[in-house]
């Protein structure tokens, strides 16, 4: 099964879902840390690890083109 979908799916179409993902994943953590942590911390990560899923959606737009 693993190898026919290796025939369906692209390398690009996969690594451009595992940024997505990537970048999903970090917006969410960042929305956990602003909720749970204190108001200096849950901001400061909220924005580093939204800066960091804006950077992974910025490399993957500038390598598509």
């Amino acid at each position: 099964m693993i190898q026919a979908l290796g025939a369906l799916i692209t390398v690009k179409a996969a690594a451009t879902s595992i940024v997505i993902a990537t970048a999903n994943n970090n917006v969410a953590k960042g929305c956990y840390a602003y909720a749970i942590g204190g108001r200096k911390t849950g901001r400061q990560s909220f924005g580093f690890l939204t800066g960091l899923a804006v950077l992974g959606m910025v490399t993957l737009i500038g390598l598509s083109n």
